[in-house]
């Protein structure tokens, strides 16, 4: 597996530079690259390896809690750390968040107006059943 791996890497390496695409276009692709090699051993180190240390503790009769609760930790922090070489090394997507993050109370501006057009429908309604 490690094998085709690296040979991937260099051969679309090669690829990417032989082709006369921009510049951005080529290094928005490597960026995506570096994302798949570094969400494909996210996996591995996440699960794979305290799956195999589990099994292997079991085979030898070296067993304990510990490598079963490890186990069960790493594979319930899979899903939230799988996405996040993506969201860190591809530039659009990093820049997109740290804006996001950067400006918290100007992303839920929209909310605090959909408070107030409701608050206003509201007060509309009462004084129109105080009407009646």
């Amino acid at each position: 597996m490690a094998y085709c791996g690296i040979k991937c890497y260099y051969r679309i390496n090669c690829l990417v530079r032989t082709t006369t695409q921009s510049n951005h276009h080529k290094n928005l692709h490597s960026q995506f690259l570096k994302a798949l090699i570094v969400e494909t051993l996210v996996p591995v180190f996440l699960m794979h390896f305290p799956a195999a240390i589990a099994y292997l503790s079991c085979f030898l009769n070296m067993s304990s809690e510990v490598y079963g609760n490890i186990l069960t930790m790493s594979i319930a922090l899979f899903p939230a750390v799988d996405p996040l070489p993506t969201m860190i090394i591809v530039s659009s997507y990093r820049n997109a968040i740290l804006k996001f993050v950067a400006n918290p109370f100007k992303n839920f501006d929209f909310i605090q107006k959909l408070v107030e057009a409701i608050k206003i429908h509201v007060d509309a309604d009462d004084t129109e059943m105080d009407v009646l």
